[in-house]
């Protein structure tokens, strides 16, 4: 029996390309809902977001008894990112920014929102301004932001393919150690306590940092390999953390590395967005102990790490994402020029 659309339902693959689309969002909705569980609520939006997106930018290509299905999940995942955005102030009032009817970003129709202001100023304490350059990111991620007082950057930018974007796996897998080693912490960490305890938290966390910087160190030519001379005994763990990494790197596969052909667009922002979240005990352990004669020196290396590995390649990304997301801005436009 012949079956009905609501639009001319296309050739074998483009119906093979609806179905592969609305996985991705349904996969979106899953990873969504486990976030929100996690109380990690950033990442739960951005994968709301873009659940409800697909939905609805598809539902018309759709068989006419799967077209009310879909759009109510869109109505559902709609609703919670409504509440979710009551939480982030904000992120109140910006426009749903739609895909292309290709799958792709290729047009521009997110404006800037009504109330957005441009970032306040860096902080003058030097240790602090990794934590104030995160946030600004993230909040673009989130729904875009001034990232200076003139530039700002929609959050459509974020959500493109990473498959050229430079060591995205070695990127990805030291978000994932980022995020273990501090949500350990976070998970065991009490409100009073010892200076010793949080003397040795962060040597944990630094063996885990520096191991990172090395592993990126050897793809990227902009961060510089960590070499540390202050204690014979520190410097052998990090090199049998380091011989550790390179013994098992090939074996690891990353959470947020997608599986086989598939590259969602949410996979390396959200990656992203958990490593800011988990940073905040860092940040309030520089609060706290900043002027400790030996705290304080571990938190100095802790946020140079951050400012000059992280937010060092997740600034450079950015600019990779903003001018590959102009050359297709100028291309599409080059394509539908009259000759």
């Amino acid at each position: 029996m012949e079956r009905s659309y609501g639009s001319d339902p296309g050739s074998p693959g483009d119906q093979t390309k609806l179905l592969e689309r609305v996985a991705l969002a349904l996969e979106c909705a899953r990873t969504a809902v486990a976030f929100d569980s996690e109380s990690k609520y950033a990442q739960a939006l951005l994968n709301y977001r873009e659940a409800a997106t697909i939905l609805v930018d598809n539902s018309d290509d759709a068989p006419l008894e799967h077209q009310s299905t879909m759009l109510d999940l869109a109505r559902q995942y709609e609703s919670r990112i409504k509440d979710l955005e009551k939480s982030i102030p904000s992120l109140s009032g910006l426009k749903k920014i739609q895909p292309s009817n290709s799958g792709h970003f290729l047009e521009l129709k997110e404006e800037v929102p009504v109330g957005v202001v441009p970032p306040k100023p860096p902080p003058r304490d030097p240790m602090m301004r990794p934590f104030w350059l995160m946030k600004v990111l993230l909040t673009s991620m989130l729904g875009g932001s001034y990232v200076t007082p003139d530039v700002y950057v929609p959050r459509i930018i974020w959500f493109q393919s990473c498959k050229k974007l430079p060591a995205v796996h070695t990127k990805l897998h030291c978000c994932d150690m980022i995020v273990d080693a501090l949500h350990a912490h976070k998970r065991e960490a009490r409100p009073a306590e010892s200076d010793a305890v949080v003397r040795d938290r962060l040597d944990t966390i630094l063996v885990t940092f520096f191991t990172a910087q090395n592993m990126l160190a050897k793809s990227l030519s902009f961060i510089r390999e960590h070499h540390d001379d202050d204690s014979k005994k520190e410097k052998s763990l990090i090199k049998k953390m380091g011989d550790i990494a390179s013994k098992t790197a090939g074996k690891i596969v990353s959470r947020w590395q997608p599986k086989g052909d598939e590259d969602s667009t949410a996979t390396y922002p959200n990656a992203l967005c958990d490593v800011f979240e988990h940073t905040l005990i860092i940040e309030r352990w520089v609060e706290q102990y900043a002027s400790h004669p030996e705290i304080g020196p571990r938190l100095k290396h802790a946020s140079d790490f951050l400012l000059n590995v992280v937010c060092a390649w997740v600034v450079r990304d950015m600019h990779f994402f903003i001018s590959r997301y102009l050359r297709q801005i100028r291309r599409s436009f080059e394509r539908s020029a009259p000759t």
